[in-house]
């Protein structure tokens, strides 16, 4: 507000050949008695603009809704109705953007002519220069390089959309995001068991998320905690213990006297559980005292030809670094609670993290680099309708049934619609 005291400033420097100091003054005295009127045109007519955006939005989307409700199972026709909704969206942000800049230099410049006259104040009706050479512009070349200029600035727009979209809009993206079973079916049965894996392949998950670690006598057993005092009653630590000292307690009975005889699995056990069933993502939880995580866990992988069906995840980058020196051809996960930074530029496949940091534009800033993001850990229905929304490629869970409910129906046609605009202006924002 305290701007439009100078909007004439413009005007005065360059019609008027004032230096700076001299058009804000003029603006000044010449706005004067006029403040609020200005401000009410000038609001007025930048109002109006943006009605007439959202009803030409609202005009597409109709149109959408019927149109996808049609061809969703089509994917070439799908493909060319994303492009074809994506350079209308850039189109009507490019006009929108023209339309403020002209509107408002023609709304300004019309006071300011008014204003000068009502004060009774001359206008230099010379031009500031004058042209050594005469020449005529018709009007179809006028027409033509707006034009020009127009669509130029739509392909600009249109660009930014469709680099993120070629990457993005995908299976996923249509279908609604993977599903991930937080330590396997973990709601249903004791964690990071045979039982629980069971329950994750039964209830229809995608990924089953296990935590593995290494014990004294270097055999891979999948566990979250490395004291498994919480799930066995027993004040043991799993790199201080050999395979034999652990593997027959109980670690079910404190989840539910069913599951008494539920013990530790070994790496290999789950593997053999999962095959050609569900697929895993192998957290890798390193203490510093294992001889050989990595290159174990990736032995029991590649022995039982699962590498096409796992993902191997850790918080520690440099686990994450070991794991590429041995088989550089295994999918890697960065686990992460915060986003901070450019942590898209990271030599790796998936970033997992935390689901209250995840944002459209850190969604968007994955994709450009073809790279995955997983969010965790996400079990109500509100944080699940937002990570849907703003594309995440898989969703780690410790209720699968409800959040495969809840993804169910978001991909309707209306709510796809919904996720296209989101993911179009946030990458248009950005």
């Amino acid at each position: 507000m305290i701007s439009v005291l100078w909007i004439f400033s413009f005007h005065y420097f360059t019609l008027e050949n004032s230096n700076f100091f001299q058009a804000i003054k003029k603006s000044r005295i010449l706005i004067k008695g006029h403040f609020w009127r200005t401000i009410f045109f000038v609001l007025f007519f930048n109002s109006l603009i943006l009605v007439l955006l959202i009803l030409a939005v609202i005009v597409l989307e109709i149109i959408a809704f019927f149109i996808l409700g049609q061809i969703l199972d089509h994917p070439l026709a799908l493909s060319i109705f994303i492009a074809a909704f994506g350079f209308l969206v850039s189109g009507l942000f490019t006009i929108f953007q023209l339309l403020t800049t002209s509107l408002n230099l023609a709304v300004v410049s019309q006071f300011y002519y008014g204003y000068s006259a009502s004060s009774n104040l001359m206008i230099n009706p010379e031009p500031l220069g004058k042209d050594k050479y005469k020449i005529s512009i018709k009007y179809k070349t006028i027409v033509t390089i707006s034009m020009i200029t127009v669509l130029l600035l739509i392909a600009i727009n249109s660009f930014a959309i469709f680099n993120t979209f070629s990457e993005t809009f995908n299976d996923q993206f249509l279908s609604g995001p993977q599903i991930t079973a937080h330590r396997g079916g973990s709601n249903l049965a004791p964690e990071n068991t045979l039982a629980a894996l069971q329950k994750a392949i039964d209830e229809g998950a995608d990924y089953a998320e296990i935590d593995v670690a290494q014990t004294k006598d270097g055999v891979i057993v999948v566990s979250h905690d490395n004291n498994i005092k919480r799930i066995s009653g027993q004040d043991l630590n799993i790199w201080s213990s050999n395979y034999a000292e652990i593997k027959d307690l109980d670690i079910g009975s404190w989840f539910d006297p069913q599951f008494k005889n539920e013990r530790i699995p070994t790496l290999e056990e789950a593997i053999q559980l999962c095959q050609g069933k569900i697929l895993l993502n192998i957290e890798l939880k390193p203490t510093g005292h294992e001889a050989s995580l990595v290159e174990s866990t990736v032995k029991i992988i590649h022995q039982n030809d699962f590498s096409d069906q796992c993902v191997l995840a850790s918080l520690d980058y440099p686990t994450l670094e070991k794991v590429e020196s041995v088989d550089p051809s295994l999918k890697r996960a960065y686990i992460t609670a915060l986003a901070i930074g450019d942590i898209q530029k990271l030599p790796v496949d998936i970033y997992s993290i935390e689901s209250s940091f995840v944002t459209p534009e850190i969604v968007a800033a994955i994709h450009r680099e073809n790279k995955e993001i997983l969010a965790w850990t996400v079990d109500s229905q509100e944080a699940t309708e937002k990570m849907v929304k703003i594309g995440v490629d898989n969703i780690i869970t410790d209720d699968v049934a409800q959040t495969r409910k809840t993804v169910e129906q978001m991909i309707k046609p209306r709510e796809l619609i919904d996720r296209i605009n989101d993911y179009l202006f946030a990458d248009l924002l950005s």
